[in-house]
């Protein structure tokens, strides 16, 4: 059975941790990580900060070989970010264990804490050894799993143009890994912005793992 796991981490713990302590005001959230041929291309939103200073670090660290500036939406960027080889350790973890980042979060110097959806036990315990094994620490909150219960709850409740975005980018291969399309691409077959369909596309989810994981879904918007 899928079980969820809640983590914190020190910032010294992986690359872009360590990135942070130089802004307090400086939101991270991951989007998603991408298996690529030499390691994972971790995709995030930064906001909240001064975001030229925080780009000139990303140029200056040791830790990035790359990255890349994807859009930008209401205040909020989005980057793809390549590390040094010898620098993902965490994020190579949730890869190798095909982890589902539910939530990952970080703002300060403290710690980021990070919602974790593993396929099963064992998966989990596969990305717990991984962790041991190149001695990174971290944390360890709740470890549940996936409630059966779900299946007897209500269906999600989805605006239509949500069911439509989501099941868009399903069929279009959005989700799979790597992305078959791009949101460009999907939002032009539908006739609207890109900025239109992220938002109805992270509502949806939203609204999907709020039904799923907690069986208090949040009113369609």
């Amino acid at each position: 059975m899928a079980v969820i796991g809640e983590v914190a981490l020190p910032p010294n713990s992986f690359p872009l941790g360590t990135l942070l302590t130089a802004d307090r005001d400086l939101h991270i959230e991951f989007e998603r990580v991408v298996p690529i041929d030499d390691g994972v291309l971790p995709i995030l939103w930064a906001w909240g900060g001064d975001m030229e200073a925080f780009e000139r670090r990303l140029r200056r660290s040791d830790d990035v070989s790359a990255f890349t500036l994807l859009q930008r939406v209401d205040g909020r960027s989005l980057y793809s970010v390549t590390w040094s080889s010898e620098a993902t350790g965490f994020i190579d973890g949730l890869a190798a264990t095909e982890a589902l980042i539910l939530r990952a979060h970080g703002h300060d110097d403290d710690s980021w804490d990070f919602r974790l959806l593993f396929s099963s036990h064992e998966k989990f315990s596969s990305f717990h050894n991984f962790c041991h094994d190149l001695d990174l620490t971290y944390t360890l909150g709740r470890v549940h799993a996936l409630s059966e219960a779900g299946l007897d709850r209500p269906a999600v409740t989805l605006t239509d143009e949500q069911r439509e975005a989501l099941q868009l980018a399903l069929e279009g291969g959005y989700f799979d890994i790597p992305s078959r399309v791009t949101l460009t691409e999907l939002a032009r077959e539908l006739g609207i912005s890109q900025q239109a369909l992220s938002q109805r596309i992270r509502r949806g989810n939203r609204a999907i793992l709020e039904q799923v994981l907690v069986g208090t879904p949040s009113d369609a918007e």
